[in-house]
């Protein structure tokens, strides 16, 4: 299994929430994330699932693969539950998610999946939306972006906008980029 980190975070701090709560929201982003992530499998642990509106659960048009201790959940067609990278690997070659492997797998958060899949050594790229300018006065969860790139030896494979990456989209608060990481593993 080869993965892709998708995350959003602030630019200086690698903020990425408080209290289960995003602290980016941006609507080109949320089209990026589902344009990025559509037909694929997505990785997330408990509290990003707890995260999602309810109404919004299992994210549509994926295979959802909720990574949790408690075991505290339920299944569906569309959703598998987890509590070891060894049962997220398995869980990948059933038929219910085989479909949507080859569209890619994207862990999507939180914090602590993203450490464990980064670890691993299960993570072959990474897609960044780097929020600058924006004010976060308080935050709990942190992906510290150059720091990551720099211990895992990521490459940047977008250079587009100088070393921000991709313009993405921006507003009264702030400005979103994208980068783009890929790493060799030497497998």
């Amino acid at each position: 299994m080869e993965a892709t980190i998708v995350v959003a975070c602030e630019y200086r701090t690698g903020a990425i929430g408080y209290n289960g709560n995003l602290h980016h929201t941006m609507r080109a982003d949320t089209r990026h994330f589902a344009e990025t992530t559509k037909g694929g499998v997505v990785i997330m642990g408990r509290k990003t699932w707890d995260s999602i509106p309810y109404h919004r659960r299992p994210l549509a048009g994926r295979f959802n693969v909720v990574l949790t201790r408690s075991g505290m959940m339920y299944e569906s067609d569309k959703v598998a539950v987890c509590s070891s990278l060894e049962q997220v690997q398995d869980c990948l070659v059933n038929p219910r998610a085989e479909p949507y492997v080859s569209n890619g797998v994207f862990v999507i958060g939180g914090g602590d999946i993203y450490r464990l899949f980064l670890e691993s050594r299960l993570v072959n790229a990474m897609i960044a939306t780097v929020y600058v300018g924006a004010v976060v006065p308080e935050y709990d969860t942190t992906f510290p972006l150059d720091d990551v790139v720099e211990r895992y030896g990521f490459h940047r494979t977008n250079t587009v906008d100088g070393t921000l990456g991709r313009f993405l989209d921006s507003d009264e608060r702030f400005s979103a980029y994208v980068q783009e990481f890929h790493i060799n593993h030497g497998l």
